[in-house]
């Protein structure tokens, strides 16, 4: 607002408001009696269709008993054309039309033209005094019941010639209107030559703020005077009309002067010193009983004083308004604008008024706004008593405060709190702040009326201006109108009566044994009950009838499942009832029901209520006004709910108060001398549990058992049944209700199963506790608990194997490209790998995981063994990354398919685990990951019990094509390896084979050669050479004389003779 009293010549809507930014949180509306379903709605535009501002400034007028008005300002209302303001006074009734409002004829003697001639026809040269921007209606303020009103234009303008120049000063002026709001005819109004010079300064703006005393003297706000003629050095300035003549409107006026101590002050404004500069005293105005309940004060707002704002009060002295200087409130934050918004009400009915003030730019973040609380000490002085701080940043809450009355009746004044930038759309937000004898303003509003729940009427700027205090449909509770002056229009809500109920609730039995007699049958079956009966009445100030409550009764509802039920069969009822001004009852049966396990805990009967409403009518298009008497709040001052408590009697040393004393001791049977758990051969352990008391009885007396991970509950060996929540590990076993120190230790055998048990752990822990609904004394309750460690021993074996379907392959010459593959036989033979994981016992083996790594390519990139798919029992899963199985999608022949079935049903015989497969020499390449690219995949294996294994079946072809170009008819040797890459093992695990086992299979070539035709120059170069050397053997056996040997002499034959025999000589 400061700015637009700084540039005196914009003529625009108030350059003030474009400071706030947009809302960034939301806010819930709801509310208190201020009937919002169907408020009172008026809207002024101009006729062109350009906004009016109407609703920036509104009183609610009382004319006299049976009239009322809701008197408006249009500060930028066109008349002829010419925007100068108006002011509406609208009655109070539905219709919406423009008609219904009546313009006030205050400013009429307008001429059409252009500006120069409008001045040359109305005035003279000297002095101009032109109404066009004037923002009339920019303040309007009203004195009460039957009294008169003011309405001020602070832009009217002052234009002279000077200096060859036209000269503009906004000066400002007011005039005041009798009760039916006329205005008075005679001197026109109060402007600043009325007060012959007193108000120097160039742009005075008069009527910035106005007011009435509460003795019905008008007082006017100047924020822009200065005490030196034609300055604009903003100091700020109050008046107050002391006298007034309804025939001349003349009247004598009193103006504020900064120091009644300094003559030359007085007697030369001009020498007022500079630190009031800037300070624009008179932005907001109000007046009260602040220093006797005599006297009227006036409080002026000079939101720039000091930077941070302050509140300067004035008291009539001869003549003028006396600064008292020893009484000055002042903000607490540098740009804060206190003191922008003014609220003089009396918060503690002790006589004397008190302080709102509205700071709109405080910042806790960023410029949430906030409000001060002051209580007047009756001393002349103020004290703070709390703040206000608003719940959205740039909101400006607090840049409207008015004092609306007692709106609810309960004897306090309440206060309406405008932020016009608040709420869900930042389209404005009235918050109203019930009133409180102690803290002044109750800490949370009652009521957030939010512009965006009107969202058909497209409200903005709502809370810009609040008026109260006038109850304009005499129901008796003061209502309250809002303007919205962005969608020229204003808002009447009209409060709702208030009914103070009067609540007695009593229950025929406070005290029940747990052997009570049971005197009451429902469905045929007997139970004890008690009798609960309700009664209402109410108090009003202005209604008498009869009204409807509905009325919900819930009992034991702390306890699931409840102990009791109503007449419905259920622990909640819910009733219609009629209330009157005299008291009217109703009974309800309370059940018992037959089994109860508590009987320590009390029972909690708790009624609410609620007043049953029927759908609100809302306002007659012709006008008539729907009663909100028949509507009526209950009081927020008076519990709508509340309770009574039925106790279980007790034999305790304390009638009330058991005190057991509960006792807990815990063995483990062994069926061995080893006091251990042997994983997988010890399958159960049992823990004998035995609980005692030497207190008074302990009811609901419970054995909790939080049972480690992995163990579970088998069986209690007693009568004792023991309950495990499904989502939980704690077992509760009941062990009395009550346990009484008479009886005998209760012993509890319990068994578990410990198969599932981690193997990652040594050690279990039973955490064991006893516990009971009695108050046990603390000191007693060191052997209430008790933890059981059971070691864990472990003894498994896993065995890995693998063997290959078929373990020799051959390729042979018939050989497929990749692209010439249609199907996967096409590819190759069919190469399977089994790979088994078996644990040979005794004990489980836990969940583990291994990768395989496949011989997928040769060194040179191309495929070697292709893998086609896998197949897993049920107890293995395996995660492949994609492109691996089947990279080139190829079809699957139905003899692929089924040999990888037949191969997962493959069972081995113990000595396939146990025995290594024997291997034969072997001389060739070894295919194996390092050599070659492998893929490499992970599957995860289950638990195994004892001799329970898993199998992994790897279905491939070997690529033919591959081997027959890299490898010829080379025989080669391709293997695959499971390792295991994580296991929960210990060292009590052991296993018969390495860490890795390899599976390989042992490929040949069956690729024979074919002899070529010899060439016939061999034969003739093998034949020449052939002759040659023989010539040279010949030759050197001619030179060694071979063929030269000697003829033998002829020999003639000797005679034959007749052989003789002769005996032997043996």
């Amino acid at each position: 607002m400061a700015s637009m009293v700084e540039n005196g010549t914009h003529f625009g809507k108030i350059s003030f408001l474009v400071l706030y930014l947009l809302l960034n949180l939301a806010i819930v509306s709801f509310s208190y009696n201020l009937e919002q379903s169907s408020p009172i709605v008026k809207k002024q535009s101009n006729t062109d269709g350009s906004s009016s501002l109407f609703g920036f400034a509104l009183t609610l007028h009382q004319q006299d008993a049976s009239t009322f008005w809701v008197l408006v300002g249009a500060p930028e209302y066109k008349i002829n054309n010419l925007q100068s303001g108006a002011v509406f006074k609208c009655p109070i009734t539905n219709r919406q039309n423009a008609s219904d409002c009546h313009r006030i004829d205050i400013d009429d003697n307008f001429a059409t033209g252009d500006m120069q001639s409008y001045f040359s026809h109305h005035f003279a040269a000297s002095e101009r005094q032109p109404k066009f921007g004037q923002w009339l209606g920019a303040s309007v303020a009203t004195g009460g019941p039957g009294k008169r009103a003011i309405v001020c234009a602070p832009r009217f303008q002052n234009i002279f010639f000077e200096n060859g120049n036209y000269q503009y000063r906004l000066k400002g002026k007011c005039k005041i209107l009798n009760n039916t709001l006329e205005r008075f005819y005679g001197r026109e109004s109060y402007d600043p030559f009325i007060f012959s010079g007193s108000i120097k300064g160039g742009n005075v703006q008069l009527g910035w703020a106005s007011s009435f005393t509460t003795n019905y003297l008008p007082i006017i706000g100047a924020p822009g005077a200065s005490y030196a003629s034609n300055a604009n050095n903003f100091e700020g300035t109050v008046a107050e009309v002391t006298e007034f003549n309804p025939s001349t409107s003349s009247g004598t006026y009193k103006l504020a002067i900064y120091d009644t101590n300094n003559n030359a002050i007085k007697n030369n404004p001009d020498l007022v010193s500079s630190e009031y500069d800037d300070t624009l005293v008179g932005y907001s105005i109000t007046s009260g009983r602040f220093l006797s309940q005599n006297e009227q004060i006036i409080a002026a707002g000079a939101p720039r004083a000091n930077i941070i704002g302050q509140v300067k009060f004035y008291k009539q002295n001869s003549g003028a308004l006396e600064l008292i200087s020893n009484l000055t409130l002042s903000g607490n934050q540098i740009g804060e604008r206190y003191g922008t918004s003014l609220a003089a009400v009396d918060l503690n009915n002790d006589g004397f008024d008190d302080l709102v003030i509205g700071s709109p730019y405080y910042s806790r973040v960023k410029e949430e706004g906030r409000i001060y609380i002051y209580f007047n000490t009756g001393k002349g002085g103020f004290v703070e008593r709390g703040f206000r701080i608003g719940r959205v940043t740039n909101g400006a809450f607090g840049l409207t405060v008015t004092s609306i009355g007692d709106i609810d009746q309960d004897g306090f004044n309440d206060v309406a709190i405008g932020a016009p930038f608040d709420g869900n759309n930042k389209t404005g937000v009235v918050y109203i702040y019930r009133g409180d004898g102690n803290l002044g303003l109750k800490r949370s509003f009652s009521q957030a009326i939010d512009a965006a729940s009107f969202a058909n009427m497209k409200l903005n700027g709502f809370g810009i201006a609040v008026s109260g205090k006038i109850d304009v449909d005499k129901n008796g509770y003061p209502d309250v109108a809002v303007g919205s002056y962005e969608s020229d229009t204003v808002l009447v809500f009209r409060a709702r009566p208030k009914l103070s109920i009067n609540t007695t609730f009593i229950v025929s039995q406070q005290i029940i044994k747990r052997n009570e007699s049971k005197s009451c049958v429902y469905q045929g079956n007997k139970h004890a009950c008690v009798n609960a009966t309700l009664c209402f009445s109410y108090r009003s100030k202005s209604i008498q009838s009869s009204w409807n409550l509905n009325v919900e009764l819930e009992a034991d509802a702390n306890t699931i499942p409840s102990r009791v039920f109503f007449e419905n069969g259920q622990n909640k009822i819910k009733k219609t009832v009629a209330i009157l001004t005299t008291q009217s009852c109703n009974q309800y049966t309370l059940f018992l029901k037959n089994e109860i396990n508590n009987f320590i805990s009390d029972i909690s009967v708790t009624y609410r209520y609620s007043l049953s409403e029927d759908a609100r009518p809302t306002n007659s298009p012709s006008g008539e006004l729907f009663q909100v008497n028949a509507f009526p709040i209950i009081s927020a001052d008076v519990p709508t709910t509340g309770s009574r408590i039925i106790s279980y009697e007790k034999s305790c040393f304390n009638s009330s108060i058991c005190i057991p004393d509960l006792h807990l001791n815990a063995s483990i049977i062994w069926n061995g001398n080893y006091p251990a758990i042997s994983v997988g051969v010890t399958n159960v352990v049992n823990i004998n549990f035995n609980v005692n008391n030497t207190g008074d009885d302990a009811f609901n007396a419970k054995l909790y058992v939080h049972l480690p991970a992995g163990v579970e509950y088998l069986q209690t060996q007693s009568d004792t049944v023991c309950n495990q929540n499904v989502n939980s590990r704690l077992l509760d076993c009941p062990v009395g209700n009550p346990l009484t120190k008479v009886q005998r230790a209760i012993k509890l055998r319990l068994a578990f199963d410990v198969r599932r048990i981690a193997l990652n752990i040594t050690r279990l822990r039973f955490l064991v506790n006893v516990t009971s609904l009695g108050n046990e004394k603390p000191s007693a309750l060191i052997d209430n608990q008790l933890l059981l460690n059971i070691n864990i021993t472990y003894n498994a074996t896993l065995v890995m194997s693998g063997i290959s379907r078929p373990d020799v392959v051959t390729f042979g010459n018939e050989i497929y490209g990749e692209s010439a593959v249609k199907q996967d036989s096409d590819i190759g033979s069919l190469v399977i790998h089994d790979l088994y994981m078996r644990n040979i016992g005794p004990g489980v083996y836990p969940p583990v995981r291994i990768e395989i790594s496949w011989p997928s390519y040769a060194p040179s990139g191309k495929h070697l063994l292709y893998l086609i798919s896998l197949n897993m029992s049920s107890n293995a899963k395996c995660s492949v990354k994609s492109g691996i199985l089947n990279s080139l999608n190829v079809p699957v022949t139905q003899r692929t398919n089924v040999s990888a079935r037949f191969g997962s049903r493959l069972t081995r015989r113990k000595r396939d685990y146990d025995t290594p497969v024997p291997t034969t020499s072997y001389t060739g390449s070894d295919l194996k990951c390092g050599n070659v690219i492998c893929d490499t995949f992970t599957c995860d294996i289950d638990y195994l019990a004892s001799q329970q294994s898993a199998s992994i079946s790897v279905i491939s072809r070997l690529w033919s094509a591959t081997l027959a170009s890299d490898y010829g008819t080379q025989n080669v040797r391709a293997s695959s390896s499971i390792k295991l890459i994580f296991a929960l093992v210990t060292n009590q695990i052991t296993q018969s084979n390495s860490n890795t086992v390899s599976v390989t299979t042992t490929i040949t070539s069956s690729i024979t050669t074919t002899p070529q035709p010899v060439p016939s120059y061999i034969y003739v170069l093998s034949i020449v050479g052939g002759l040659i050397f023989l010539a040279i053997i010949v030759f050197i056996l001619y030179i060694l004389g071979f063929f030269k040997r000697k003829q033998l002499p002829k020999i003639s034959a000797p005679q034959q003779r007749r052989p003789e025999f002769r005996p032997s000589e043996s």
